[in-house]
Formats: C-alpha cells, structure tokens, sequence
C-alpha cells in the first residue's frame, strides 16, 4: 500500500520510497529508475517541479542452504550465501530456478549466521541457485525544493505527484505515488507497549502468524484507517494538531483490529463491544467536538475564526 508521503519543511536528506506492484514484480526486479515530480494541479505535460534519479535496493544475493516449503522447519526461515544489508520491513524478491517467484518481508535478520526470518511461511522450494533480490524504489528529496517556503501545500491543495520510470524484464513501466510538502508531519504515538497496557493478554492470544511483529499490523492499519477517514472530509492528516486525540482513536481502532483477526478465539460479542467503543470515542472526540487542526502552512492551530467540528453527522 503506497501511502501519501509528508515531507518536512526545510529538513535534508528526506526519501520517498515505493515498491513494484504484484502485477509487476511477479516478472522480476526493478531497474533504472528515475523519478519526476508535479504539482498536483498541473499537467503532466508541463515541466516538472524536480527531477531526480531513483535508487533499487542493492540487495543481490543467492539462497545459501536449500529449502524444502514443505517439510522447512520453521517454514519462515531461510539462510541466505549473505544477509549483508538487508533490512527489516522492507520487501524482497525470492526466485527459484523454476522462475517461481515470492515477495517476502524479513521480521528477523541475522548477518552473523546468515539467515532471515519472514513475515510469511514459504511457498516454494528454493535451491542455492535461487536469488533474494532487493524491490525497494527511493529517491532523495532535494533540499532546496525542501526549504522554499512557497513550496509548501495548503491545507486543501492537491498532494505532489511523484511518476516513477523504471524497468521490469526489459520492459518500460511507470507508477505514481503523491507527497506533501508541510510543516508537520502526520504520525501517532501507539506502540505494543499501548496494547499491551489495555489488554494485558493481547499477545498471549495473537494469531500465530503475527507473533514477534509486537501489533505492527494492526496498529498501522488502524492508522491508516484514521488517516483515510480524515481525508474523506477534506482534510489532511497533517493539519492535526492533537496527539492524545490521535492516539486514542487509533489505540481504540487497533483494539478492534485484533481482536477480529480469524483465529484469536475472541467471541464476536467482544469484537462488536470493541468496535462499538471505537465509534464512541470517534464521535465524542471528532464528530462532536472542535478539533484543532492548521488551515494555513505556518504550522500553527488555527483558532480564529472559530472551527467548525470536522465530521457532521
């Protein structure tokens, strides 16, 4: 999921990054990419407001003891010739020599012995001769396009368009991603640590297939939850200018998405408890209330005129 980037007024060194879609990736690794950059109300045939060369993962190594998906034991685990600079959270290209192809996400990498431990069990068989190859796409926001002030996005003007240009087995393919320039950016404050806090036996009944992630998957679902919700009015999450507010919504959001996760034994009268007290806090917080959001580029609450709540019924 490519969610849209805020970058920071007058900060170096910022990356925005993406991935190759299924459709995509399933054909190989990524090359040669570049990136331009538009305003978002401007026509792509016009000239761009920067340009820049993208940079692929580098990671380019082969499986370093075979794996049988059937009888590996963990079924996640994978020893690789080396797992030099390969990175938690970031998405990986595993290839036999039959072309089989599978995208992985490392939840555990250990470069002294030389093995991964993925987010998913294996589908494939994989010999030495199959590849692990890098799929991420970043760049590097210029600096001074960073810290021209008039560069900045109101509250209510269209996000940044980024166009990707890259190659795929020897063939041209494009995406787009969209970016923000803002004085703050949009973020929460949950961590395991907040789950664990409100539901003290969260991780002793978490799916098997999500232990050791501590709640990554629901809590930044939940958040993207929020941030969609947000945006649905004409806002940007970036206006905010909230955090306990925030946080305690999606606290609440994640709450829900665990407890409906198939297979954690919860009774569906406690996910509808769960969810029923989401919405509560939501409309208490957010449908009625007056929430303090920028509608400028400065980066300060507006409170003049007085808002008006941000959701209506």
């Amino acid at each position: 999921m490519n969610s849209t980037t805020d970058v920071l007024y007058a900060v170096a060194g910022q990356e925005v990054e993406t991935y190759p879609s299924e459709e995509e990736w399933r054909y190989g690794v990524p090359s040669a990419a570049t990136v331009e950059v538009f305003d978002g109300d401007r026509s792509l045939d016009d000239a761009e407001d920067f340009s820049a060369s993208a940079t692929v993962d580098a990671v380019s190594t082969t499986v370093g003891t075979a794996f049988t998906a059937q009888t590996g034991n963990p079924r996640n685990k994978i020893y690789l010739a080396s797992a030099a600079s390969v990175v938690v959270g970031r998405h990986y290209l595993l290839e036999n020599p039959s072309t089989q192809r599978e995208m992985v996400t490392p939840l555990a990498v250990n470069t002294a012995s030389g093995y991964v431990e993925v987010e998913d069990d294996l589908r494939f068989d994989h010999t030495t001769a199959s590849t692990f190859k890098g799929l991420r796409m970043v760049f590097t926001v210029p600096t001074a396009w960073a810290s021209t002030e008039s560069n900045l996005l109101a509250p209510k003007s269209p996000s940044y368009k980024a166009v990707w240009s890259y190659t795929v087995n020897g063939l041209s393919r494009q995406s787009e991603t969209y970016l923000r320039l803002v004085r703050q950016r949009a973020r929460h404050g949950v961590t395991a640590k907040d789950v664990s806090h409100r539901w003290p036996d969260a991780l002793d009944n978490e799916h098997r297939r999500y232990r050791g992630l501590a709640f990554k998957y629901a809590i930044e679902d939940a958040w993207c939850d929020f941030r969609f919700a947000f945006r649905t009015e004409g806002y940007e999450p970036s206006q905010i200018r909230d955090t306990e507010l925030v946080d305690r919504i999606v606290l609440a959001r994640t709450m829900y998405r665990l407890l409906s996760v198939p297979g954690t034994g919860y009774e569906q009268a406690q996910v509808d408890a769960a969810l029923a007290e989401y919405g509560a806090l939501f409309g208490k917080a957010v449908l009625s209330l007056h929430v303090p959001v920028d509608e400028g580029t400065e980066g300060a609450a507006s409170v003049d005129p007085v808002q008006r709540p941000i959701w209506s019924r």
